[in-house]
């Protein structure tokens, strides 16, 4: 599992540079857009009924360096001194990023050892990952003697509205091209549970 792992995390390394200045940007954009929302909102009256206490907070990526008591009057009266909260919107996307990497390695490694677990000597490993607008792809061949098999891999990017903004992340993988002593299993529906019972 460790050789599985290592060449993840190599992969991963190419491409996160990249997906963390997206999703750095992509916070720094919520924030300025949770702040023009906040703005807007203290335009109005002051939220009543079961969820007002909620509504009456500045929004996750929503700050000021002021001493304001938290009423609606005052935060219309000093509605200047707020501002969007850039460094905690990075420091949320770059603690996503490095959840997401462990992740990812961690989910993928482990469908690999679990595939492979019938498999004997070392395998050799190929692949590479990409980033397409917020979706990692990529592909990892996996070769022994006489079998081998691709694992195509995603990491998507989803997001949860609530009062806060939270990523978080879906992994889907599936097995191709498996061929077993030689012999391609076309036709064969492989899953992960078929590779443990059949792959070596």
């Amino acid at each position: 599992m460790a050789d599985f792992a290592d060449k993840l995390l190599a992969m991963f390394e190419e491409v996160e540079p990249d997906f963390r200045a997206a999703l750095i940007k992509q916070y720094r954009e919520i924030a300025d857009r949770q702040l023009e929302v906040w703005l807007k909102s203290l335009e109005g009256p002051e939220p009543t009924g079961r969820f007002a206490w909620e509504q009456r907070r500045p929004p996750e990526f929503v700050t000021h360096d002021e001493a304001l008591a938290p009423i609606w009057s005052n935060y219309q009266k000093f509605r200047s001194v707020f501002r969007a909260d850039y460094k905690k919107a990075e420091r949320t996307a770059n603690t996503s990023v490095d959840n997401a990497k462990l992740h990812f390695i961690s989910k993928q490694s482990k469908k690999l050892a679990n595939a492979t677990k019938l498999a004997k000597g070392k395998p050799k490993l190929t692949g590479h990952l990409a980033l397409r607008v917020m979706v990692v792809t990529g592909s990892l061949l996996v070769e022994y003697k006489r079998s081998k098999f691709t694992l195509t891999m995603s990491m998507i990017v989803n997001y949860r509205h609530q009062r806060g903004f939270k990523s978080f992340y879906q992994f889907p993988a599936r097995f191709a091209n498996v061929e077993i002593d030689g012999i391609p299993q076309i036709g064969t529906r492989v899953s992960e549970a078929w590779m443990e019972k059949n792959f070596k």
